[in-house]
């Protein structure tokens, strides 16, 4: 697989309900990570609505090991219409080491964090 190949590996996801009716209806945001590519690796972070809503993001990246640490932090507003994905921040990594990253969402007084399932080895 080259490079530039999408891998499009999920590697965390989240949802929030919210409401005492929220089992009848669909959860308002879905965020998640993927990975595009190999070594140099990018962690995209995204989100889906299944209505409109706007807020603002945290995204967060520790990468150790392999001769340095790393801590990115990206934030900033997002606005999501239903049915399509927003990519909200990214960042190119070597591999090496260990990856742990954090999205964190807030809207409408709520707020909805994804996370890698644990340290990823790279």
């Amino acid at each position: 697989m080259s490079p530039l190949t999408k891998t499009a590996l999920v590697l965390a996801t989240g949802t929030v309900l919210a409401g005492a009716a929220a089992a009848d209806r669909p959860a308002p945001l879905t965020c998640r990570f993927e990975t595009l590519g190999q070594a140099p690796i990018t962690l995209a972070a995204s989100v889906e609505a299944a209505r409109k809503v706007e807020g603002t993001y945290v995204f967060a990246l520790t990468q150790s090991g392999g001769g340095s640490d790393i801590r990115l932090r990206q934030e900033g507003a997002f606005s999501a219409l239903p049915g399509t994905p927003v990519r909200l921040g990214e960042a190119t990594i070597l591999a090496g080491g260990r990856l742990q990253a954090e999205l964190t969402l807030s809207y409408e007084g709520r707020s909805l964090t994804c996370r890698t399932p644990g340290p990823i080895d790279l």
